[in-house]
């Protein structure tokens, strides 16, 4: 587990095995996300209707966001000293404010914004040791260092603007860094070799421990929506539901995705990665919806609204799964079948739990029941997929 230590240098510069290892600092770093994303999770409880699933969406996006420019950064530049671990010590700072903040979204803004700025100036402080340290890549070191300042200038600036421009300058800041990723990663695919297997094969740690921690914060609201209660014999059967539901996702994941080579192809990186932000932002409304369900139970007025919230969760999680999927191939080097069972799998789920939760209790247990059926039978269907796989290996060999 112990990665590069030492100042800057190009992770792809490294030994390969090298490359892929994620040091301790990054996991320390990925478990402050653990509070946010609670945090992110408790303003859609709190108001699950249309506006507050776009005030969740768009806290989730900005915290998303700061996780995959961190991220991406480890992943370019491997970096560990006393001055980066300061740095990476005030980003964490930096996402405890911003989840101490998740309620002023859309009001008093100061906090967000201060926090943001933190957050990006600490980026920023990164890419500039690392121009220092690595003189023949200025070149796309100084885009990278021009797009995030405007970035945090934005930010800054945004804390003296009244509120209706506060929006007008966090979309600059959000749209400059979209650009330096973009800037980056084009640098990037023209070079040959720049992406080394090492190098993904982090870059997909990375992003299965965060999918680790998001899938986590559903057992979190499950259990808390029944700890310390008498609960009646419905929400016996409502909390091993939500658990199978969440199991089918881990499941699916981690066959389809973990271990999956990327397509070699223009955008397949790009659609992989950016695909996990409605991956990891429906499977936490995916948690919200089964922790009040649970809570509810099937008899309770809200129930409807919390299946709702359940299937739409699910939804777009098995939607973003499958565009995951298509960017990767098999160990045949073959596009995954997987991708139209995925897409079936999310019409289903959508279309039982939005429809047969308006009908009477019986209807919204045979909804739950259905959505979950609909979610196992993927994995059942991976199962048997490996199996062959496994067995057409062992015949060739």
């Amino acid at each position: 587990m112990n990665a590069h230590h030492g100042p800057p240098v190009l992770r792809g510069q490294l030994e390969p095995d090298e490359q892929a290892k994620v040091g301790w600092l990054e996991l320390f770093f990925d478990l402050v996300y653990v509070a946010a994303i609670i945090q992110a999770g408790n303003v859609l409880a709190d108001d699950p209707d249309v506006d507050g699933f776009v005030r969740f969406a768009a806290l989730f996006l900005l915290l998303w966001w700061t996780w995959l420019s961190s991220s991406e950064a480890n992943n370019r530049i491997a970096v560990d000293d006393a001055a980066h671990r300061v740095l990476v010590l005030v980003q964490m700072y930096s996402i405890t404010l911003l989840a101490i903040s998740v309620g002023d979204i859309g009001d008093d803004t100061d906090l967000v914004g201060a926090a943001l700025a933190l957050n990006q100036a600490a980026l920023l402080a990164m890419y500039l040791r690392a121009r220092a340290r690595l003189p023949d890549h200025r070149s796309l070191l100084d885009r990278q260092c021009l797009f995030l300042a405007v970035g945090v200038a934005a930010f800054t600036v945004s804390e003296l603007l009244p509120t209706a421009w506060v929006l007008v300058a966090w979309a600059v800041a959000f749209a400059s860094e979209v650009a330096a990723s973009a800037a980056w990663n084009t640098a990037e695919a023209e070079q040959d070799g720049a992406r080394t297997p090492g190098r993904l094969a982090h870059l997909r740690e990375r992003f299965g421990l965060l999918t680790l921690i998001v899938l986590g914060e559903t057992f979190v609201k499950l259990v808390l929506s029944v700890a310390g209660e008498d609960p009646p014999e419905q929400l016996v059967v409502l909390a091993p539901i939500g658990f199978v539901t969440v199991t089918a996702l881990w499941w699916l994941y981690f066959d389809e995705v973990s271990e999956a080579d990327i397509r070699d192809e223009p955008g397949a990186l790009q659609r992989w990665r950016y695909g996990h932000l409605p991956l990891h932002l429906g499977i936490t409304a995916l948690g919200v919806g089964i922790g009040k369900l649970t809570g509810h139970g099937l008899d309770d007025p809200e129930a409807a609204t919390d299946l709702r919230l359940m299937s739409v969760g699910l939804f777009i999680a098995l939607l973003a799964l499958a565009l995951i999927v298509s960017a990767t191939v098999d160990q045949r080097g073959l596009r995954r079948p997987a991708v139209f069972t995925d897409v079936l799998t999310a019409v289903v789920v959508l279309v039982c739990g939005v429809v047969l939760a308006l009908l009477s209790e019986f209807g919204r247990f045979l909804a739950l029941a259905t959505v979950v059926a609909a979610t196992v039978v993927p994995v059942v269907l991976e199962v048997r997929r490996s199996r062959r796989a496994l067995f057409e290996a062992d015949a060739a060999g």
